[in-house]
């Protein structure tokens, strides 16, 4: 009599537990998607050296600190645009 009622639940949690797997290694695969998306886009951004990126905050520092931010906007527009090319 219990077996008769266990198979109908049993099979119930074998779905289900066949779903969360197929669920969770569809999360899994976003996530890698994420991560490679993510790091190809900071690989874009990013300054080509250390040096480059000393200069740019060099120039962008000073007009910060006179309160000029509309010229440092213009300092990040402009490598905006240098990044594009």
């Amino acid at each position: 009599m219990w077996s008769a009622r266990r198979r109908p639940v049993a099979g119930a949690v074998a779905f289900v537990l066949a779903l969360l797997a197929k669920a969770l290694a569809a999360v899994a695969l976003w996530g890698l998607y994420c991560i490679v998306v993510v790091w190809t886009r900071v690989a874009q951004k990013r300054f080509r050296s250390e040096e480059e990126q000393d200069e740019f905050l060099d120039a962008l520092e000073e007009p910060l600190a006179q309160g000029d931010f509309d010229e440092a906007e213009e300092l990040l527009d402009l490598l905006d645009k240098l990044g594009e090319e």
